[in-house]
């Protein structure tokens, strides 16, 4: 019997492969679960992070040229404070006859009390009713503190020139910010967000496809009859894999234009709020990101493998995408810097360039090949895992 030339045998043995692939692709393609899954998943996060950041634009900023209705108690002790108050665009009303309660229920995000000893007075202790817990309080207290203290330093002056002194006095250590950020923007903190969510849905967005190729078949019987023909069984795992992969890059396709269509119909509502990273930003996000999805596609092929039943499989791929999301969340609150031996750790490496990107960053090419290279092996590692799980006569008896 005349050998096949290398040439020809690889591409019998890619041929098996891809009929696997195309057969999966059709019955899932098929599947109105899993197009629904594949649709609405990627919309959670952005959708998400768009409320939150809406939330943040209307509560945590106070809206320009919007006039500020502020309870006050004794109002009448200092006429000075209330007219400076108001060419500020802030206007003290009469407090309501229990302020506390007020407060503690919403009703008033704060209260201002003025007492009587500050009438006629320079200097005098005003008071502020406030509720730390409510998060849409804040914006009225920072607004009133601001004001308080730019009139306190008002006052000073004043009597300081009255007095024959520099004013400068007054303030002997001046502080200046330079906000070094690429966008110095509250938005920028929401935008930071961005890395957990993709991290989350990249590992979620073919689990579905990867159990149902895996214990689903098992439990449907035609796992059986698939792993006795005459195919090697890394050819069959290869085409199963390959159809949960392309299921995780439309996910994540479909979840990068969601991120960028649904924040940028957020800001375009608020001049207040910087920009969102832009398209370019969501491709070079999507390609540091194709190593890793590939070893979370392998990862749930295993695991899904090793599972005794479908029930059991999904519930340990429902726990993975927590795993590389809650050091993303970490991230968002403190991004880390750039090292080599965070590039070349799987995930981690992803999620700090991540971090890079939308900060407006460039990633170091270096970085980008370490990442790329150790999460491959790894890849590939669970790969052949999976292809020795499957070689197993104890495959068919899981359940």
């Amino acid at each position: 019997m005349t050998a096949q030339p290398p040439e020809k045998a690889g591409g019998r043995l890619l041929g098996h492969s891809a009929v696997v692939l195309g057969k999966e692709m059709r019955d899932h393609l098929r599947d109105r679960r899993s197009l629904f899954l594949g649709l609405i998943y990627p919309l959670l996060g952005p959708i998400l992070l768009g409320v939150l950041l809406n939330f943040a634009s209307t509560n945590l900023q106070r809206q320009p040229g919007v006039e500020l209705a502020i309870a006050a108690i004794g109002a009448e002790h200092a006429p000075g404070l209330v007219e400076f108050f108001k060419e500020n665009g802030v206007r003290l009303k009469p407090a309501p006859a229990n302020p506390r309660a007020a407060v503690r229920a919403g009703k008033e995000p704060l209260v201002l009390v003025i007492p009587p000893e500050a009438a006629g007075r320079d200097r005098f202790t005003v008071r502020m009713l406030i509720d730390l817990n409510r998060m849409a309080n804040a914006s009225s207290t920072v607004t009133v503190v601001e004001l308080l203290t730019a009139f306190g330093k008002r006052t000073a002056r004043r009597l300081m020139k009255a007095q024959n002194l520099d004013p400068r006095m007054a303030q002997p250590i001046v502080v200046e910010h330079i906000n070094v950020a690429h966008k110095p923007n509250i938005a920028s903190f929401f935008y930071n967000m961005i890395t957990p969510l993709v991290m989350f849905m990249l590992f979620l967005g073919g689990a579905h496809i990867a159990i149902d190729v895996t214990a689903g078949e098992r439990e449907r019987g035609s796992l059986e009859p698939l792993l006795s023909a005459p195919v090697e069984r890394w050819e069959l795992l290869l085409g199963k894999s390959g159809a949960a992969f392309l299921f995780t890059m439309f996910s994540m396709v479909f979840s990068f234009a969601a991120f960028r269509v649904v924040l940028g119909i957020v800001v375009a509502d608020s001049a207040d709020l910087a920009p969102p990273p832009d398209t370019r930003v969501f491709i070079d996000m999507f390609v540091v990101a194709i190593p890793l999805m590939a070893l979370a596609v392998t990862m749930q092929i295993a695991i899904a493998a090793v599972s005794r039943s479908m029930k059991e499989a999904q519930i340990y791929l429902g726990l993975l995408p927590v795993i590389p999301a809650l050091p993303g969340v970490a991230m968002a609150f403190s991004p880390p810097g750039a090292h080599a031996w965070m590039a070349a750790t799987p995930g981690f490496g992803q999620m700090m360039m991540f971090s890079q990107l939308i900060s407006g960053q460039g990633v170091d090419p270096t970085h980008l090949a370490l990442s790329a290279i150790t999460t491959t092996a790894l890849a590939i590692a669970f790969f052949l895992w999976a292809t020795h799980l499957f070689k197993r006569e104890k495959i068919f008896l899981l359940g």
